[in-house]
């Protein structure tokens, strides 16, 4: 899958704001006009950060979306997991994405469940992606954002957020930023929302985190509806 080509983001375009603001509401439309704005959890990621990841993640499986005849089915998001299985992601070894790691994979859209093509409910509809190419460090040269999951030498597993740049020489990818949170291997992806760059694991629901650019550093900032 190439990744989607957006607009650059960069201090003026809200990489560096304070965040979210709680009294707004959401512009989408659709099958997302009922999510309401973040409220931010303010903290940077680190082991406190990665519990909040972990919340996120749980609160998912909460959540059911109403059919048109009336049943209450599971969204897929909620429920797809993958393997991971390669032993490269964009080129670069695993073992200097991450010391601990024995597999990892980039996810594919060909691998999403037969839901993510249903329309009102496919990537493209929504606005997200699981391969972004972005300036998101303001710098005028985009930076590549792929998500993923990954397994540890410990067996467990979960999903990642891979931030990616350019070789100074040559052609190829570098690791800028990584972010990872154990749990199920499933379902997340990234994409612009009110010149804000997200990473969330669900399309109906009021968490995930933003991925900031500051003090030459990138950083999440994750949030939760409670």
């Amino acid at each position: 899958m190439l990744p989607v080509q957006t607009r650059r983001i960069g201090r003026e375009d809200g990489a560096t704001s304070r965040g979210c603001d709680s009294r707004r509401t959401s512009r989408w439309s659709g099958p997302l006009a009922r999510v309401r704005s973040p409220r931010p959890l303010n903290v940077p990621f680190g082991r406190q950060a990665e519990r909040h990841l972990k919340l996120c993640f749980a609160v998912l499986y909460t959540l059911v979306v109403v059919g048109s005849a009336g049943a209450q089915e599971t969204a897929w998001w909620v429920t797809a997991t993958f393997e991971p299985r390669d032993e490269t992601v964009e080129g670069i070894p695993i073992a200097e994405l991450h010391p601990d790691w024995v597999k990892a994979s980039a996810l594919r859209e060909a691998e999403l469940p037969h839901g993510a093509q249903e329309e009102g409910w496919r990537l493209a509809d929504v606005g997200f992606a699981l391969a972004v190419d972005a300036d998101l460090d303001g710098d005028g040269v985009p930076e590549r954002a792929v998500v993923g999951v990954f397994e540890h030498r410990s067996g467990a597993k979960g999903r990642f957020l891979l931030i990616l740049g350019r070789k100074l020489w040559g052609t190829g990818w570098v690791k800028r930023a990584l972010f990872s949170g154990e749990g199920e291997p499933g379902f997340s992806a990234v994409g612009f929302f009110e010149g804000r760059f997200l990473w969330v694991t669900c399309f109906a629901c009021d968490v995930g985190c933003q991925v900031q650019y500051r003090w030459w550093r990138f950083r999440l900032k994750c949030y939760s509806c409670c």
